[in-house]
Formats: C-alpha cells, structure tokens, sequence
C-alpha cells in the first residue's frame, strides 16, 4: 500500500485489479466511512487522456440509479488517476457464479444490467467496457454496474466483450453495450467465450467467424444470444426494454430450465447438505398457515435442490467455502466468520475513544455476513443513540465545536437517521444565536448607541436571537438598554425637536414595547405643538405608499414603518392599527403563496425582508414556522424516497411490516408531494419487480406465492391488462389442482 496515496483517504486492502488499474477498500481520514477506490495508471503526459477520465468520472458521478455503482468523487494522482466509489460488498459476476445461480435469478441479474445501461444511455453515457468484474451483486444479490464512462485508452488491448465495431477502432454506441453484455450472458450459460473459432485481427482483437452455439439445455436462449452478438449494431436490441421483454418472455413459456450454473463441481458433502436442508423446508400442510415470504427467497428456497441436481449436468462447480456461504445467505447455516466478526465488533465498541464510524463499520460487517444477527441490528442502534446522546449534552453546553464534529461523523455513518434533522437544526440555532449575539457586541461596542445604523442593526439581531431563541437573556437585556437609552432621548427632544423625538421613540419602541417609563415618554410628545398635524401628514403619506403598491420595502420608504411611528406616540390610533393589521395579512399570504410555488429561496428572503421591517414577532414566528414545516415536508419526502428505496434494494417491496416497506413508504411521499417524479418512478419499478417475482414463483412451482405477489403488483398499479390476464390464466390453471397442490 505505500506506493499509493489518495489524498483524504487511507487504503486498507487491494480488493480487485485489471491490466492497468488497482481497486482498493479505503476510509476516509477525517468524516469515516468505507469506500472503494479504483486507481488507474495511465500516462501523465497524455492531456486527452486525463480529460477523457476527469470527464468521464464526472459524468459517471452523475448517475443515481439502483443498479449502478455510485461515483462519489473523481482525482489526479502524480502518474495517474483515481475514483471513490460506493463499495458493493457482494463480489463481482465470477465470484457468484463460482458459488452458483440459479437460472431464473441469471435472468434477473442480466434484466438489471439492462436496467442500469438503458438509465445511462438516456443520460448521454455509454458504458463501453462492460466485463464481469464491473457486474457487482450488493449484499442481497441486487446486481450493481460499475466501470461507466472510463476512457477506452487506459485499458491494454482489446477486451474479449468489445463489440465488433470497438474492436475496429470505431465509435461507441448503446447497442455496443449490448452486445458485451451478450458476450457475458453467453459466457455465463456455458461457462466459456462465444469466441472458439477466431482468427487474429489488427492488434490482437477477436473475431468471430459464426455464432457459437449453446449446450441443447439451454437452446431457449439462442434468439435472445443471437440477436445481442449480432456483427451489424443494427440488429442487435435497441435498449434494455427489448431485452427485458425477450427474457420475460422465455420464462412465461417455461422455456427456462430448472437449473444453476456455477463454475466449480458440486461435491457430495454439498448435495448431503442441500438434501438436509431441503428436508427442514418441506410445503406447509392445507390446515397450517404459511409465513410470509421474503422478496428473494421463494425462488431461492424452492430450487435449492434442482440448482444441485442439475448443475453437474451444466457442467458447473463450486468449493466449500463457497456454498456454506451460499447456505448461510439462504439462512439454512449460520456462518463460519459471523462469530469471530462479532468478537472484533465487540471489543472495538468496548473502546469509548474509538469513532462511531469504525464501531458501526465493524457490526456492519457482521450484518455483510449475517443479515439476520439480532446482536449486531440492535448493537448498531445503540451506538447511534449513544452518538446522539453526546451531540445534544456537547450542544447543552455551547461546546459547538465537538458538537459539530460529532454531526458530521452521524451524519456519514446515518445519512437517513430521524434525529439527524433535529440535531442539525439545533447546532444550527446555536451557531446563528452565537455568531448574532457576537457580532451585535462588537458593533455596539465600536460605535456606541449613538450610532442609529448600528442600534437598528442590533435591534435586528437581537430580535432574531429571540426567534431562535425565545429565553435568551442576553438579548432581552439587550433590546431594553435600546429601548430606555432612545426613550430617554426622545424625551429631552419633544420641546426642541419634534420629528427627532418621535424617530427616537419610534425605535425605542422596535426595541422594546413596554419598556419602563413608556408612558412618560408619550404624554410628553402628545403634549408637543402640531402633534395631531404631524400624525395626519403621516397617516396620509403611509396611504399614498399603499396605493403605489408599497408594503414593506423599501426599508426607509414604506407605509409599515410610516404606520409603526403613528402608532409609537398614538398606540391606539385605529387608522394605523388596522392598515398595520390589513398590511400583515398580506405579507403572510404572499409568503404562503412563495411556499405554495416552491420557491423556497425567494420565500426566505422575502422573510428577512419582513424581520427587517420588523413586521411584528407574531407574524415573524408564523413566517418561521411554516417555512420550516415546508422544509420539512421536502425532507420527509427525500427521506421516504430514500428509504423506499433502500428496501426496494433489500427487497422488501411490500413486506415485512405493512408500515414500513417501499410501496408504504413511496405512498406516503406522493401523499405529501404528489407530482414527484422520483416516487412516482420507484413505485412503478416496484410494481414491476412484484410482477417478475410472480413469475419466478409461479416458474418454481409456487403457484399460491404467485398469485400472492402478482396480487399485490396489481394492488400498487391495477391499471396493467396483461398482469390482470395473467392472474386470471393462472388462476384457471390451480383451480383443478386444489389446496396444497404445491
């Protein structure tokens, strides 16, 4: 590792490699977390190629799609370059296939690179160097691509999945794409390259003389192979829907055999074990009632034994290691490394000067382990809370700093945490009443209260101090000091200087409203010569601002602050309190209306435009309150969306909880925010996936689990006939079979 060096980041260990890259796991020095780095040597001297890396990873890093690798952050090295990418812990396409798939779920993984290709294509970015290692599976078998848009020229040679047109120096096209994945998918049936009969080519490349063929087991597949390798990029398929469509329609025909493949031999201690494990799954009885059932496991469980059964025949293998793993997955074993990943856990979080990062990071793996260990779920929990805990006591005692460390670290390791938001808008109010409460000092203290422009400006500060702050003494102590020091003024000017006196007292009461010997203060200017005449004059003017359309701005020229000095010698002048009353009426409904366009940037200036003209605290604090529900509304939205889909990758697209699954949690945002895009996508995908998971059941011979999942497709989106007509041909065909047919 000392001869690579990612500035902000430290490598742990190497994970993956090519002819010209290296991919490590890393941390990130200062905010934690765990990632993947991808480092690639090229020449340093070759300008098109850093542009062609630099923006390609850009582009890359543009994409949020749940069946593509994010790219989070894009580099130069000295001699070369580099990419943090989320870190997919899964394994890539070889190492599934060395511990065995199942047909069906070959399928599903080939329908999401499609997926994944079909999102990037619409956004401009072709793939073109699809190969296994950039097919990663998550850790509940979703299938992530990885490797969008690195520059051609930093790989050696030419690639074994190249398309025809690549492999002649040629421009790049989505259809070339397909045909690599078509290379992959036949690789993955037979276990080898469609590439036996070749001749060499210009520079070494490959080419084919005529379509390789398919053991007579999987002859089904010929149309669908044949038409990705196609030599003319014309007749190959136009997206990821035609191919979708091509493979959905092999297994409505049951053209898809009962089988796995795999690249090691199945060994006879593997078949004594499936045999056992298939004995402990054995179908409930009419009378009992049946579990419900996880979004993978149907299909999983149910071809448990024909995956062993038939994967000799295929010719595929696997070692030890691996299929107790794969057990394990399944639930059927517990795993060999899950104890002694939680031993480790465990004394890491015994350190209390460790980070929480490296803490959850460890449980983390025990869960990458075993999904289902209760220990490591609620030892997580604890840490958040403890965490949790920590930041609020550091924020109860103005300790900002810590306090500030401590979010970021919750924020990197909990990004979808409940209590990030309240934790994060109580640092801020914190910061914004410390920086105010500051700020105002020094400025007071350098120009005294003499100065109008800074006594204004404290008014301002310490009055948003309280907003934020409602029993902040410091400037309620503040805001009275104003208030006697400008009422004092106003009194020793009212025999000499009217209009001066009235200013003063105007923003002595901004400061202060009740403050002592306010009605001294009054008496004496009411006693003032030609008082009724001034208080007339401004009554006028205030409603000749009005009717230019005037209402809070501009800050020395409008009809509030007009109003506001009537109502600071005359308080119960009714002229004045009702257009001060009508004028807030309609500050409130045009900020309303801001929220309602979703103009959130022009509805908070516009609020500090109201808390300048010093609107009224009571109208201020409706203006804070539904701009901060407003945000939290967007908030919550973004998180169900996130979480939605989080589940939607774990699979639990309807279940376990009824409450707390992805369609729930899609339902609720489009309740909250009806128009957005992202939900109403997430939620026709899930309904897919219902559907495609129907048809994996129904395949297996889960007839009633069919049933079960295409219902509930049809209950988040019933508006789709061929789901509907499928339900009923199903239905007719289990009707003769009776209860407990499976």
């Amino acid at each position: 590792m000392a001869d690579v060096e990612v500035p902000g980041y430290r490598l742990h260990a190497e994970i993956g490699r090519g002819a010209r890259s290296r991919v490590y796991s890393a941390s990130h020095r200062a905010r934690g977390g765990t990632f993947a780095i991808k480092v690639t040597k090229v020449p340093i001297d070759d300008p098109r190629v850093a542009e062609q890396f630099l923006e390609g990873g850009q582009a890359a890093g543009k994409l949020e799609h749940p069946n593509i690798v994010r790219v989070l952050e894009v580099g130069k090295l000295d001699g070369g370059y580099y990419r943090v990418m989320e870190l997919v812990r899964g394994g890539d396409l070889e190492h599934n296939l060395a511990s065995g798939l199942h047909l069906q779920n070959l399928l599903m993984a080939t329908k999401d690179v499609a997926a994944a290709l079909d999102y990037a294509h619409g956004r401009g970015v072709v793939h073109g160097d699809l190969r296994p290692g950039n097919i990663l599976f998550d850790e509940q078998g979703a299938v992530r691509v990885s490797g969008f848009a690195m520059p051609a020229s930093t790989a050696v040679g030419v690639s074994p999945y190249c398309s025809p047109e690549q492999a002649a120096g040629g421009p790049l096209s989505p259809r070339s794409d397909f045909y690599s994945l078509g290379v992959i998918l036949y690789q993955m049936l037979t276990g080898r390259l469609p590439n036996g009969n070749r001749t060499g080519g210009a520079g070494g490349t490959v080419v084919r003389l005529h379509e390789p063929p398919l053991p007579l087991q999987l002859d089904a597949f010929r149309p669908v192979v044949d038409r990705l390798l196609a030599k003319s990029p014309g007749d190959r398929f136009e997206n990821g829907l035609q191919l979708a469509a091509a493979l959905d329609d092999l297994r409505a025909r049951d053209a898809v055999p009962d089988a796995a493949v795999r690249t090691e031999a199945v060994t006879a201690q593997e078949i004594e074990s499936a045999e056992n494990s298939h004995a402990r799954l054995k179908p409930a009885s009419p009378g009992e009632t049946r579990s419900p059932l996880p979004f993978r496991g149907p299909v999983l469980a149910a071809v448990l034994i024909s995956v062993i059964a038939v994967a000799a025949g295929v010719g595929y293998v696997s070692d030890q290691s691996g299929w107790s793993r794969a057990l394990a997955f399944l639930g059927l074993a517990p795993h060999p490394d899950a104890a002694l990943a939680w031993e480790q856990a465990e004394d890491l979080a015994s350190d209390r000067n460790q980070s929480l990062s490296a803490v959850v990071s460890a449980y983390r793996r025990v869960l990458a382990i075993d999904a289902s260990h209760v220990g490591a779920v609620e030892a997580i929990e604890s840490a958040a809370e403890r965490w949790r805990s920590e930041i609020d006591a550091a924020l109860a005692a103005s300790e900002l700093g810590l306090a500030d460390a401590k979010l970021d670290e919750l924020a990197t390791v909990f990004p979808l945490d409940v209590e990030l938001g309240r934790l994060v808008r109580r640092f801020e109010v914190q910061s914004q009443v410390q920086e105010l409460l500051a700020g105002t000092s020094r400025q007071l203290a350098r120009r005294g209260l003499g100065d109008v422009r800074a006594v204004d400006a404290a008014i301002a500060s310490y009055k948003g101090v309280l907003r934020l702050d409602p029993g902040n003494e410091r400037a309620a102590r503040g805001l009275t000091e104003i208030a006697l020091h400008y009422g004092a003024a106003a009194e020793g000017l009212a025999a000499t200087d009217f209009a001066a006196a009235r200013d003063s007292l105007e923003r002595a009461v901004a400061a202060d409203a009740q403050f002592p010997g306010i009605d001294a203060v009054r008496s004496t200017l009411r006693a003032a010569e030609d008082v009724q005449e001034e208080i007339e004059g401004d009554l006028q003017r205030a409603a000749d601002l009005r009717q230019a359309g005037a209402l809070i701005s501009p800050a020395e020229a409008n009809p509030l602050d007009v109003y506001r000095g009537v109502l600071a010698i005359d308080p119960d002048n009714e002229v004045a309190l009702q257009a001060v009353s009508e004028i807030a009426a309609t500050v409130l409904a045009q900020f309303d209306g801001l929220l309602r366009d979703g103009t959130l940037e022009a509805a908070r200036e516009f609020k500090d435009l109201a808390a300048a003209a010093d609107i009224g605290d009571d109208l201020l604090a409706q203006m804070d309150t539904r701009y901060d529900q407003e945000l939290q509304r967007i908030a919550t939205v973004l998180d169900l969306i996130a979480k939605a889909e989080e589940l939607y990758r774990q699979g639990y697209v309807t279940g376990p909880n009824p409450d707390n699954n992805a369609v729930a949690l899609l339902r609720e945002a489009l309740r909250l925010d009806p128009d957005n895009s992202d939900g109403i996508r997430l939620l026709s995908v899930s309904a897919t996936r219902l559907a495609d998971v129907a048809g994996e059941a129904y395949t297996v011979g889960l007839r009633h689990e069919a049933l079960q999942y295409l219902d509930l497709a049809l209950a988040v989106t019933p508006g789709i006939g061929r789901w509907r007509a499928q339900r009923e041909q199903w239905q007719a065909e289990i009707a003769p079979l009776g209860p407990g047919s499976e």
